[in-house]
């Protein structure tokens, strides 16, 4: 009998029994297998990989999405044609591409973890549409929007998926604003993952050129822009502006529920001015506001010293422009504005207050000004404004109120008048009213031209000017019968020609009369020379006979001077010659006498000298001085050999 605790040998029918079982099992594999893989071909190859990767774009993006054929790779290859994504209920496309080819992981591997490992996104030939809807929003914060919302409802699992590698290639950027036409922009962007939710982006745009890096879950990002030939896209937004436009700054910014940020800048360069400097932005429910921390501005049309902006905001939305407290600063002048500009109206209203000083003219002034303005597309134009004022230097002080009113039906023909309801303007020996000042004025583009001129006081008075503002060149033509002088007791005619440019006084000619008494005066005031004022006077005035006849004139006195200098601060020198004729004693007549003078004038007085000169056959120098502070005069006088008797 067989022991039981040994292992018999199996029978051969117990043998096939197994293998029969084994091989149904490794056919019932196989046909599971190939039927899996053949489902999964068909599931592949059929539509409802493009259904669920729409409604997973969807959900994901809160935008509405078409794929017109999409085709999955079993080992991780996904084409997807004629991509299309919109905003709800917009019927023009927000982006679009013929063409986006995705790298995941294995199908098997994506069935077993549910995990896509998606690895890179190549889209190529897209467009993206960058528009302003009749609200003023654009559509590319309505997309945020709707993605951050749409984040926020969809569960994010344990941990943050990891981001793929992106690229877009031949694509194109379409920006555009109602009743404009669109401007289009080359776009390539490069986007390689820091971290799980972060890229490290590089972007051109054009011909500008942005790098940095964006978190994919807050929206934090920080970025260098370097621009080029974006003047068709600035003009979009402010019009004909002076080109190259250039602008190489940084912005560090996020996004939550609207972008915010701080823009620092290395430099922006419109035209021939320049900015630099920092401003805090935020864009929300469609406005902009802008906060200038601190920005220089520099323009040689708008001054010849940089300004600066602090404090204060710019807010810009759909119906207005608001500036509310921004200081303006320049070398010698602090201002503070503030002001509203209404779209639909097309009216608006500003008011500025300022103060300044200049050291070197010792000149303190301050003022306030209130400006309104209506300015419809059709039908007159008009601006107003009252502007208030006062101020003082050592010598002399101010106060001033001015009313200015300007019409017309375009920029480039208007008709302004300005008057002076209060110009007073005092110094030591009292003060000299000119109130009722008033002045009109007709502009033609590109010249300004006065009409007429009031001045208190004044008779007959004949003035033209013009002021072209292109070259920036002005000229003034005016005369007078009669000029008031109240301090001197005399109303001498005058006769002013002038011209030159906002620098500088190119050529003047000035004519004073009263009676045969002259005065002329021709030349020039160019800042830039070391001596500015560069002039030469003439003086003809007849000698009067003394009241006792001892001398009696049947000419007179003239007075030639080569003045040069400047007068801010004052500070003169003149040389020339003193003359006289047809002078007599005692009715015989004197020899002709011409003398030298040399002249400096300075605000504290005026140092004056007469060389040596021959007078009744001997010689004579006189030299002295005028202070100012004393109104005092002090004057040496040397003679020698003059012998009087024989002129008598």
């Amino acid at each position: 009998m067989a022991d039981p605790t040994i292992p018999q040998p199996a029978s051969p029918i117990r043998k096939r029994r197994r293998f029969r079982r084994l091989l149904t099992a490794v056919i019932v594999l196989t046909v599971l297998v190939v039927a899996g893989v053949i489902a999964v071909r068909i599931v592949l190859g059929g539509d409802l990989p493009r259904r669920i990767i729409v409604d997973r774009l969807q959900r994901a993006t809160g935008l509405s999405v078409e794929v017109a054929e999409a085709r999955v790779g079993w080992r991780g290859r996904t084409v997807l044609k004629d991509v299309v994504f919109r905003l709800p209920l917009d019927s023009q496309p927000l982006a679009a591409a013929p063409l986006i080819e995705v790298l995941h992981s294995p199908v098997h591997q994506i069935v077993a973890s549910g995990d896509p490992g998606l690895q890179e996104i190549s889209i190529m030939g897209a467009s993206v549409d960058i528009r302003e809807d009749h609200r003023g929003r654009w559509s590319p914060a309505r997309a945020v929007s709707l993605v951050q919302a749409a984040r926020q409802g969809t569960s994010q699992g344990s941990g943050p998926p990891l981001i793929p590698t992106l690229n877009i290639s031949n694509s194109t950027v379409n920006v555009s604003r109602s009743g404009q036409a669109p401007v289009v922009l080359a776009l390539v962007l490069k986007g390689q993952p820091i971290d799980a939710v972060s890229y490290a982006i590089d972007v051109m745009i054009g011909d500008s050129h942005l790098v940095g890096r964006v978190s994919t879950t807050d929206l934090d990002h920080a970025i260098e822009v370097k621009t080029a030939n974006i003047e068709p896209l600035v003009k979009l937004f402010a019009g004909d502006v002076p080109s190259p436009i250039v602008i190489d700054a940084t912005w560090d910014g996020s996004w939550n529920a609207g972008l915010a940020g701080e823009l620092s800048i290395k430099t922006i360069r419109i035209g021939e001015g320049a900015a630099t400097g920092r401003v805090s932005v935020s864009l929300q429910s469609g406005a902009m506001t802008a906060r200038p921390v601190l920005l220089t501005i520099s323009s040689p049309r708008l001054s010849r010293s940089p300004l600066t902006l602090s404090g204060g905001s710019v807010r810009l939305d759909s119906m207005a422009a608001i500036v509310e407290s921004t200081r303006i600063q320049l070398p010698n002048l602090m201002t503070e504005l503030s002001g509203e500009w209404r779209f639909g109206p097309r009216t608006g209203d500003a008011s500025m207050t300022w103060t300044g000083r200049e050291h070197e003219r010792r000149l303190v002034h301050q003022g306030k000004a209130r400006l309104n303005a209506t300015l419809p597309s059709t039908g007159p134009r008009t601006i107003t404004a009252v502007v208030d004022s006062s101020g003082n230097t050592p010598e002399q002080s101010w106060r001033t109120q001015a009313k200015l009113e300007v019409t017309g039906l375009n920029w480039r023909n208007l008709r302004g008048a300005v008057e002076f309801p209060v110009l007073l303007v005092s110094d030591a020996e009292g003060p000299m009213d000119f109130s009722g000042l008033r002045a009109e004025a007709l502009a033609k583009f590109p010249a300004i031209s006065l009409t007429s001129l009031h001045l208190p006081g004044v008779r007959d008075l004949n003035a033209s000017a013009r002021f072209d503002m292109e070259s920036q060149q002005w000229s003034l033509d005016a005369s007078t019968a009669s000029l008031a002088l109240p301090r001197l007791a005399i109303n001498p005619s005058v006769a002013v020609r002038a011209s030159g440019d906002l620098e500088r006084v190119e050529d003047f000619d000035v004519k004073a009369a009263i009676g045969e008494r002259i005065v002329s005066a021709q030349g020039s005031y160019i800042p830039s020379r070391a001596r500015p004022l560069a002039a030469h006077v003439e003086l003809r005035s007849p000698i009067p006979p003394s009241a006792d006849k001892v001398v009696s004139t049947h000419s007179g006195a003239a007075a030639s001077l080569d003045i040069e200098g400047d007068v801010q601060p004052l500070s003169l020198h003149a040389r020339g010659v003193l003359a006289a004729k047809d002078v007599k004693l005692r009715g015989r007549a004197l020899t002709p006498i011409e003398i030298g003078i040399s002249i400096d004038a300075t605000r504290e007085g005026v140092v004056f000298e007469l060389p040596t000169f021959p007078i009744c056959g001997g010689t004579a120098a006189v030299a002295g001085a005028f202070d100012a502070r004393t109104n005092m005069i002090a004057a040496r006088v040397r003679a020698e050999s003059i012998d009087l008797k024989s002129a008598v």
